[in-house]
C-alpha cells in the first residue's frame, strides 16, 4: 500500500511550539546540571541553534521559567567546567525524563551506568545526536537497551542526514547519500518500524524518515518509511529535505 505525501507547512504556530518545546528540554538539561554543580547554569548555554535564533529562544526560555522554580539558588561559586562526555550525559538524562513513556520502568542511573561501561557505543550515540537525532531510550529487552533517534521535527536533523533515499542502489546525483550507508558508517542499524510508531504515540512528528526493511519488501523496489501517521511503504528511490531516517543502537545493560 503506498502512502500519499503531505507536505509540511511551516507556520508560526508550529514555530512557536518547537520554540516551547526546546525551551523547556534546555530549562531541563540546565536545572539537572545546577542540582549537581550547586551553581544556576543558564539554559541558553546547551542551545546549539544558529545565532540568528537565540533571541527568540530566550524569549522562550524566559516564558517558560516563569512556570517553573529554579533548581538551585546560586552559591556564588563559580561552576566547575563541564567535560564534553558530562555535558552529553547531562542532555541525555534531561531528554530522558522529558518522554518515559519511551522507557517506563527504566531508571536513568541504570542506563547512565551500562553507557559509561561501553564508551564506544556512548561515542557512537553522540556522533548521532551531533546530526540532530536527539537519541534516547525506548526500552529494554534481552538484557540490552534499546536507543533510536526520537527527533520530532525535521529541521532539527543535519541536511546531510536528509534529502537522503534508503539505500546505495536507489541512489541518484541530486540526492545526499542514502540512509543504509550512513548508518552503517555510524556503526549502528536503520530503526525498526516499531520503534517509529513507538515515538508517534509519545509525541507529535514533523517529518518522515527511512526504516529498516526487510527484504521482500526492498526487492520490489519499495522501503519502509515513518511519518507522523504511521508506517508505509515508499519507493526506494524517493528523497525530498522533510526525510531523514531513524537510527537503532542497543547497549548492554549493566546491572
Amino acid at each position: 500500500m503506498e502512502h500519499s505525501r503531505q507536505e509540511f507547512t511551516d507556520d508560526e504556530a508550529g514555530k512557536q511550539e518547537q520554540l516551547a518545546f526546546d525551551a523547556k528540554n534546555l530549562i531541563a538539561i540546565a536545572e539537572a546540571q545546577s542540582a549537581k554543580l550547586g551553581k544556576v547554569i543558564d539554559p541558553i548555554d546547551f542551545s546549539r541553534r544558529e545565532d540568528d535564533d537565540i533571541s527568540a529562544l530566550r524569549t522562550a526560555i524566559a516564558k517558560e521559567q516563569g512556570k517553573v522554580n529554579p533548581a538551585v539558588q546560586d552559591s556564588g561559586t563559580p561552576a566547575p567546567e563541564l567535560s564534553p562526555e558530562q555535558l552529553w550525559l547531562g542532555q541525555l538524562e534531561a531528554r530522558f525524563n522529558l518522554l518515559p513513556q519511551l522507557h517506563k520502568n527504566i531508571q536513568w542511573i541504570d542506563v547512565e551506568k551500562s553507557l559509561k561501561a561501553d564508551p564506544e557505543s556512548m561515542l557512537k550515540l553522540q556522533a548521532l545526536d551531533e546530526k540532530g537525532h536527539s537519541m534516547n531510550v525506548f526500552g529494554e529487552e534481552n538484557g540490552e537497551f534499546i536507543f533510536a533517534s526520537a527527533w520530532d521535527n525535521y529541521e532539527q536533523v543535519s541536511k546531510d542526514h536528509r534529502n537522503i533515499v534508503f539505500d546505495k542502489k536507489a541512489e541518484d546525483n541530486m540526492c545526499n547519500g542514502n540512509a543504509t550507508d550512513i548508518a552503517k558508517a555510524l556503526g549502528v542499524d536503520l530503526a525498526d518500524p516499531k520503534l517509529h510508531e513507538q515515538l508517534i504515540r509519545a509525541i507529535k512528528v514533523n517529518g518522515w524518515a527511512w526504516l529498516k526493511t526487510d527484504e521482500a519488501t526492498r526487492k520490489i523496489g519499495a522501503a519502509f518509511h515513518g511519518d507522523h501517521d504511521g508506517v508505509y511503504r515508499n519507493l526506494a528511490n524517493y528523497h525530498v529535505d522533510n526525510g531523514s531516517f531513524r537510527a537503532a543502537l542497543r547497549v548492554k545493560k549493566i546491572a
